[in-house]
Parts: structure tokens; sequence; C-alpha cells
């Protein structure tokens, strides 16, 4: 102990009090993954130049966005350069990834729907959330965590690229398809978290776009 903590602890038990330190030692370390899977699935990886890759244990790295091979018991980031898109078996199916540019920016994207006239993307990302406890007595959360989010992207034609999260972000892309696409989101009761529902409604968008 320090002299304040000694004095402390001398008031206190005289006082009858409880001796206590004045440090917090209730971090728990980190909660949760940054990784898409918490395991490594199978995937293929799509190369610009060469044979595309199949292995056994690929995953993600959403919070870096950078792709991870498992191989000879190491962890091992792949050189992104010369790979334009991967694909991983989930539990519920292949997903596919595509590296998009915008810019001077470029990042890996879940392809939902790409046609002549519109490309939609799903866009992982993870947020380390850190401990909310602020002293020794207070209640909350002792550990630090990765928060999972994702978001769909629309990409219309050489257009820049626009989040795309309720009925409203729709409409001020497409105000001219504004009355077919708002009977359609109300018959189909479209859910803007739903990739399926999302999809299909982008399908039938691009049916009617000029």
């Amino acid at each position: 102990m320090n002299p304040a903590e000694k004095a402390q602890a001398i008031q206190s038990i005289t006082e009858g009090n409880s001796v206590f330190r004045s440090f917090d030692n209730r971090d728990e370390g980190v909660h949760g993954t940054f990784m898409l899977f918490d395991d490594y699935v199978p995937g293929k990886i799509f190369v610009n130049h060469g044979r595309d890759l199949v292995l056994d244990n690929v995953n993600y790295d959403v919070y870096r966005d950078k792709l991870v091979v498992w191989r000879d018991g190491v962890e091992v980031l792949v050189n992104t350069a010369a790979v334009k898109g991967f694909s991983l078996e989930g539990a519920g199916g292949e997903l596919e990834f595509i590296k998009v540019v915008s810019g001077d920016k470029e990042g890996f994207f879940q392809s939902i729907l790409v046609t002549d006239k519109l490309a939609l993307y799903k866009k992982y990302s993870k947020k380390l959330i850190k401990p909310d406890y602020k002293d020794p007595y207070s209640s909350g959360r002792t550990y630090s965590e990765f928060i999972s989010e994702e978001k769909f992207v629309l990409q219309v034609k050489d257009q820049p690229m626009v989040g795309i999260k309720n009925k409203k972000d729709l409409y001020q892309v497409f105000p001219r398809q504004k009355k077919e696409l708002a009977e359609v989101l109300r018959n189909k009761k479209t859910d803007f978290k739903n990739t399926a529902d999302v999809r299909a409604l982008f399908h039938y968008l691009d049916g009617i776009l000029p």
C-alpha cells in the first residue's frame, strides 16, 4: 500500500469499517470474436490471375477487413492485392464476397444481387466496446466485447455507394419509382433486416428500372 492507502486502512479499522484497496481488477478480457465465424470453414479464394484456391480452413477477419487461412497450425493473413473475392461455407449456405473499389477505398462486401443496372451488397463490420464501469463500485459490463453490425449497400451504375436502411433511403435513391415501390413494400411487408426480403425487393426494382 502507498501512504494514502495505509492511512485509509488505519482509519477504516478504527471506525469499524471494512478494509479495502482502491483498485479495480474486474476486467474479464474480450468476449466475442473479430472473425465472421467462430470457427474456420471450407472456402474458396478467387484470384485475379491463375487458378482459384479451394481450402478447408478459411475465415474473414471482419474487424480488419482481412482474409485469414489456417495453415500448418498457424493463422495466416492472405495478401489480398491479387484477390478479387472469396466464398465461405456457413451454416446457412455459401456466402460470396467480392472486392469493391470506391474512390480510393476498397473492401470486401457480400454479394447479394448484381445486375447490369445495380449492385446490392451487405457490409459486415465489428466494433470493439470497452468495459463501461468507471469506478470500483459501479455496475455494468466488466469486459470488452466485439459487437457485430451489418448494413445493405447499393451502387447504381457508376453512382457512389449508398446505405439502405429503410424505405426512406430507398425513395431518395429512386424517387421516380416511389409509387411502385410503396405498393410492393405494403403488399410484401418487406423487412429491411432480412436478406431474402431485400434481395427480392431489388430484384423487382431491377425489372422496372429503365
